[in-house]
This record gives C-alpha cells, sequence and structure tokens, in this order.
C-alpha cells in the first residue's frame, strides 16, 4: 500500500450525511499510505453493489479489498447483495475478507 498512488476508504451508506464506518481503518491505514482518503457514497438506485462498481470505474481503481458476505450467505443468494454483484461483474482484481 506504501507505493500505491492513492488508497481510499468507501462506506456506501443509505443516509449521505451518514459517518464514515471506515474512520478507525482509515486512521490505521494512514501509518502506511502516502495518500488516503474516506469516501461515504450515498448508495443510487437501491443499489450498493452497482454504486460501488460504478464508483470503482470512475476512480479507474485497480484493486479492490472489501468484506464479503455481511448477511448470511443464502439471503446474499437469493436477493443478491455486494459480494454478489463483484464476484460476477468486478473488473478489477478483488481480494475479500470473511
Amino acid at each position: 500500500m506504501s507505493k500505491a498512488g492513492r488508497v481510499e476508504v468507501v462506506h456506501v451508506a443509505a443516509d449521505p450525511n451518514a459517518d464514515a464506518a471506515g474512520a478507525d481503518l482509515a486512521r490505521h491505514l494512514s501509518r502506511h499510505c502516502a495518500k488516503l482518503d474516506v469516501i461515504v457514497l450515498p448508495i443510487r438506485e437501491a443499489d450498493a453493489g452497482r454504486t460501488l462498481r460504478d464508483h470503482l470505474a470512475s476512480m479507474r481503481a485497480s484493486l479492490l479489498v472489501m468484506g464479503a458476505f455481511a448477511h448470511a450467505r443464502l439471503l446474499e443468494y437469493v436477493v443478491g447483495g455486494t459480494t454478489s454483484l463483484m464476484l460476477t461483474e468486478a473488473k478489477i482484481p478483488v481480494f475479500y475478507s470473511y
């Protein structure tokens, strides 16, 4: 990460005025990153996965590191979710933490 030109901690939130859930993570990462930003993205069209996917494309990201399966896997399978969408539609490498 120290060689990355830019690192973003992104929180996709229903409330655009929400505090960034990644603030603690950002404090930890700031010791290893020259340029770090915390971004709160409001969910567009009721779809957090597509909101994140579109943001990645607009930023020309080269890697995504994300948590996986925040909900039960069966629920993710039935109704979909950010993890499922990234598994099928990500155009960049994704490192998942489960």
